[in-house]
């Protein structure tokens, strides 16, 4: 296996006409370190910038085998993704964990009050904008009212009638703003008082990638991974030959059925059988309404003529009748 600098992708030199995967067996029995182990953790240091051996590769840290469904390659290293792109977690770790919502506990109080401050200024705001536009939108109704049984005016009324529906609007939006806003304010005095008393609530409630022990049903599901992983390519050969050996009048249809077998199971392990479903009916519905529009499409063009040539007659018909 080599590192492509150019390209920055890994390839294995030599011809290989089969991929197979590998299984990478974690049995947490190796070297420990940390309190209460041989090996301690040394004293931490600041790192201004990355190693060569992190910022220089690009690579995966070992094999590429192109696995079709993208789960048996080797990983990427901790700065770049698969395609050389640098990771959130490396650029932003702070964002990345979800960190960047919320202010330090000593300034979140000066954040609070500045967030007033601000709706306090908007709310003003609003009051002198909303004050002069009722104003001008009592203006038009009054004028549309004077000269709505005026035929000669007419045009003046359909026009303070298209003002007035429009300055409404616009009146309905500032007021449903204001109302928002204050209901924002109590919100936030009420936060603030939590806050002041001591009430500061969950303290991973705004982390997106939160951390917690295994559970016992997921290191289950787990092993039950590792041991589909472990087993899945050679059982899939193993199936076709026994379809072939027993069943030979019967292949194509047994491999279909071993092969879409073999992607429901693994679109299930990988959390994604619902976007599986929903694909494979969005597919058939495809391919059913081609197979209709081939079977009939004599009909089909037919029916549409006749919509075609009945719309028209229809329309210059009504502009006749103007």
């Amino acid at each position: 296996q080599f590192y492509d600098e150019q390209t920055g992708s890994n390839e294995q030199s030599g011809v290989n006409i089969f991929h197979l995967p590998f299984v990478d067996y974690a049995r947490c029995d190796g070297l420990s370190i940390g309190p209460g182990q041989s090996k301690t953790w040394s004293t931490p240091h600041v790192i201004s910038r990355p190693p060569h051996w992190v910022s220089q590769y690009r690579g995966l840290w070992g094999l590429h085998i192109h696995d079709p469904f993208a789960i048996e390659n080797a990983p990427a290293g901790p700065m770049y993704n698969r395609d050389g792109t640098v990771r959130r977690a490396w650029y932003d770790p702070v964002g990345w964990a979800g960190l960047d919502k919320l202010p330090p506990s000593n300034q979140a109080i000066k954040h609070i009050r500045a967030q007033q401050a601000s709706l306090s200024v908007r709310q003003a705001e609003l009051i002198e904008v909303i004050s002069e536009k009722g104003d001008r939108l009592t203006g038009l109704g009054v004028e549309a009212a004077a000269v709505q049984d005026q035929p000669h005016l007419k045009k003046v009324f359909e026009s303070r009638q298209k003002e007035i529906k429009s300055l409404s609007q616009e009146v309905d939006q500032l007021r449903a703003e204001f109302a928002q806003n204050r209901s924002m304010q109590e919100a936030f005095n009420l936060y603030a008082q939590q806050f002041e008393q001591g009430e500061r609530g969950p303290a991973r409630a705004h982390i997106r990638r939160a951390r917690s022990p295994i559970q016992e049903t997921e290191l289950r599901v787990e092993r039950l991974m590792e041991t589909w992983a472990a087993i899945s390519t050679g059982l899939m050969l193993i199936s076709l030959v026994v379809t072939i050996l027993f069943a030979p009048q019967n292949w194509f249809m047994g491999l279909v059925a071993i092969v879409t077998l073999f992607f429901i199971i693994e679109s299930a392990f990988r959390k994604r059988l619902t976007q599986l479903i929903t694909n494979v009916t969005i597919g058939l519905t495809v391919f059913a309404a081609l197979v209709l529009l081939i079977d009939y499409f004599p009909q089909i063009a037919l029916v549409g003529a006749l919509a075609a040539g009945g719309y028209m007659m229809w329309e210059n018909l009504r502009e006749l009748w103007r």
